[in-house]
């Protein structure tokens, strides 16, 4: 069941997940930020990116590493926040 989606306007877009979501995969780039964490992190974090990267590439965006940025917010491609 999608409970975000139909709150959001036209031009928002999202990605709904369950458990359904094992291991998605990630870019080196990112792999190395939590190559030392726990399985559940790293599970999470993987999954944020698999969501982020499904709603940009809605928007045309191809898929592309998300990678923190100093204060440790997702660095979002160039046109493109979250």
């Amino acid at each position: 069941m999608r409970l975000v989606a139909p709150l959001l306007p036209p031009e928002v877009h999202c990605c709904e997940i369950g458990h359904e979501l094992k291991s998605p995969r990630l870019f080196p780039e990112e792999e190395a930020i939590v190559v030392g964490a726990v399985n559940g992190r790293r599970q999470q974090f993987a999954a944020v990116r698999y969501c982020a990267r499904m709603a940009l590439g809605r928007m045309g965006c191809p898929p592309m590493p998300i990678v923190p940025g100093p204060q440790g917010a997702p660095v979002w491609p160039p046109g493109f926040v979250g």
